[in-house]
């Protein structure tokens, strides 16, 4: 019995021993070492007490008979059998609640680094979410007083960022560029205290930098402050930041590409949404136009078929025994305005076969623009004089010289003078003006007709528009003339306009830049 508490005892004196060198060599830490110590003395001072009661009770049995046979020896056994199977178990149990005794922030890597991978692997595989849940694992492990974790895009600027217990560090960017230098990925306060990155973080209060990614591939970093009961970050806590550091980076990396792809799909969902309904309205816009169109070539055929009638007719009744002077007289007038407005018409769809083509020129020349404003009212004459319109000229009292394409320019003013005489009642006034201003030679026609309703007044330049009282009054109109207005404006460096005249009546006008006149060769 003697020998049996001597070998307890030599073991327990054994394990003391080890405990002590591994210490004095750092192979374990002091606290750590101290709460195994304890445990496994406990353990295997519980576990040989059992073993001794057990002998001691068997053995008695035993004693009281002749002696021990082969199944009693057998039976002695059992007790040491038993000790085998549940030492490792009572070991466990002990220095699970001895360590948290002594040494309150133990873990178990392992377990740790389970609870990391499944904070990883979040279902909405979102970057803030995965950031938040890893750094409230490895931050509750190590007991830090405060951490920072920064993700990195592919530049090394700062992608996601979240500070917990902190702001965010004011030297944040030179803690990046310290990033490719890290030996190993980490850095202690503590490891050279002479070198600047170590007082960079002392000056930030942290004690552990840490980087996810290789030094080729920053994808981010982990700053953690002083543990809350004050001890140093030991050896494990080192080695399963390093660990961790590497599940981190590939988790952050496959979030950031999945958030990419996500920010990709919805752009191009609402570049799609917004070219579908961009070319919705294109669709509609071309039904609209084509049924204009097909307006435009009834109205046209009519407007074509209408004066060429007029002109044949009078010209088959020149020759007739019957006429007198006069009546051959009004009949020449009639033929000659009826070609005036065929020419006018064919004019007009040429002019719009151009535009349409994108052949739209302006050949400007030398020209004087008073001249050519009584010329276009000398063509309009006969109209007025149908509906017994008054033309008013207001021109300055010399010539205004400058180069424009003369044809367009009247074909313009034309267009203005017609609509002016057709929409306004028999026996008023149109004003026709001449301005020089600016370096730009104004035409104006106003009338005194039913003016445009104001709803539809910013439509009145578009191809093939027509106001709503006017396509009531002259159902026969096309809606071209003054989209050509528009361009023959443009075409000359200006713009034409529309004003209502307070009352009753419209004022149209187009402006053309005044050019200098070269010498003629």
């Amino acid at each position: 019995m003697q020998d049996a508490w001597l070998l307890y005892l030599l073991l327990i004196l054994g394990l003391f021993v080890g405990v002590i060198l591994a210490v004095h060599f750092r192979l374990l830490e002091a606290r750590l070492a101290l709460a195994r110590m304890i445990g496994y003395g406990l353990a295997l001072a519980i576990a040989v007490t059992i073993y001794c009661w057990v002998a001691l009770i068997l053995t008695h049995q035993f004693t009281q008979t002749s002696g021990l046979d082969d199944t009693e020896l057998f039976l002695l056994l059992l007790p040491a059998l038993l000790l085998a199977l549940t030492f490792h178990g009572i070991e466990k149990f002990i220095s699970k609640y001895i360590q948290q005794a002594l040494h309150d922030d133990v873990y178990d890597t392992r377990e740790v680094l389970d609870k990391l991978s499944a904070s990883l692997l979040t279902a909405d595989n979102e970057i803030d979410s995965i950031m938040r849940r890893s750094l409230a694992v490895l931050q509750r492990t190590l007991q830090a007083s405060h951490a920072y974790l920064a993700v990195l895009n592919s530049s090394g600027v700062i992608y996601h960022h979240l500070s917990v217990g902190r702001e965010t560090p004011a030297e944040v960017e030179a803690f990046i560029k310290h990033l490719p230098k890290l030996s190993g990925g980490l850095v202690t306060q503590t490891d050279k205290p002479d070198d600047s990155l170590s007082k960079l973080l002392a000056a930030d209060s942290s004690e552990v930098l840490l980087r996810l990614g290789t030094a080729e591939n920053n994808s981010g970093f982990l700053l953690l402050g002083p543990k809350q009961n004050g001890a140093r970050y030991t050896k494990q806590d080192l080695a399963l930041l390093q660990t961790a550091a590497k599940d981190m980076a590939i988790a952050l990396d496959n979030a950031k590409k999945y958030e990419q792809i996500l920010h990709f799909a919805d752009t191009l969902h609402r570049t799609i949404k917004e070219e579908t309904s961009s070319l919705r309205r294109a669709n509609e816009k071309l039904k609209n136009l084509d049924a204009m169109k097909d307006d435009f070539i009834a109205t046209a055929s009519h407007q074509l078929r209408t004066p060429a009638s007029s002109v044949h007719d009078a010209l088959r009744m020149l020759n007739h025994p019957s006429l007198t002077k006069k009546d051959r007289e009004e009949l020449i007038d009639l033929a000659e305005a009826s070609s005036e407005h065929l020419v006018n018409v064919v004019r007009t769809m040429l002019n719009m076969a151009r535009l349409q083509a994108g052949h739209f020129t302006i050949d400007k020349s030398n020209a004087e623009l008073v001249g050519l404003t009584e010329k276009a009212i000398e063509q309009v004459k006969i109209l007025a004089e149908q509906k017994k319109t008054k033309i008013k000229l207001i021109k300055p009292n010399h010539p205004i010289m400058t180069r424009v394409d003369a044809a367009k320019v009247n074909e313009a003013l034309s267009n203005y003078i017609e609509n002016a005489i057709k929409y306004s009642p028999q026996r008023s006034t149109v004003t026709v003006s001449l301005l020089e201003s600016g370096g730009k030679a104004i035409f104006e026609v106003a009338d005194q007709g039913m003016g445009v309703p104001a709803t539809e007044q910013k439509n009145l330049f578009q191809k093939f528009y027509r106001a709503t009282n006017a396509r009531q009054e002259e159902p026969d109109g096309n809606g071209i003339g003054l989209y050509v207005v528009k361009n023959i404006a443009e075409g000359h460096g200006g713009k034409a306009y529309y004003r209502s005249i307070e009352g009753k009546g419209s004022l149209f006008g187009f402006t053309v830049a005044m050019e200098g006149l070269p010498a003629d060769k």
